[in-house]
């Protein structure tokens, strides 16, 4: 008896090129998924501002009130919304700029800036591909005035971020 070996081979040999080609076909699909999920970028913007914004309403030596007993977390102190005391809190840091503004029944109590040279590029995140993130929240916060009694109020954070 005798074997075609020629037919035998062109069989397998097709069914062979046909693996390698869907292999290939699927080597190529999950290299395309992953490329595309790695080349996504992840947005921080929200998770800066909120960085920010608990290191000024909660971080020792920043705007909370204090005696000296004490720290007050989430009450801020008219009297440490300055300049001195912002670069005290933040390192004298160059990435963002930031205006505060405190307002009760309509009414402004206070207007401070931080690094307010690169808080007035706040028009350039209009453009199309802005250099700066910008960011606005406003929270209900307690605040204590000069004379020492807390008050409600709320703050208002504008926030240039540097990209």
């Amino acid at each position: 008896m005798e074997l075609n070996i020629k037919g035998s081979t062109s069989g397998t040999s097709v069914a062979w090129i046909i693996r390698m080609i869907l292999l290939l076909v699927i080597m190529m699909t999950i290299y395309a998924i992953i490329s595309i999920n790695l080349s996504r970028g992840i947005e921080t913007n929200d998770i800066q501002r909120e960085i920010i914004k608990s290191r000024f309403l909660y971080g020792p030596g920043c705007i909370i009130y204090s005696n000296e007993n004490k720290d007050y977390p989430g009450i801020i102190d008219l009297n440490k919304l300055t300049n001195d005391q912002y670069f005290r809190c933040f390192d004298n840091s160059k990435l963002f700029g930031i205006n505060l503004t405190i307002s009760s029944n309509e009414k402004m109590i206070s207007n401070s800036y931080y690094n307010k040279d690169i808080y007035d590029l706040k028009f350039s995140c209009k453009l199309n591909k802005p250099k700066y993130n910008c960011l606005e929240s406003s929270d209900y916060l307690l605040y204590r005035d000069a004379n020492g009694k807390i008050n409600s109020g709320i703050l208002i954070i504008d926030l240039v971020i540097s990209k």
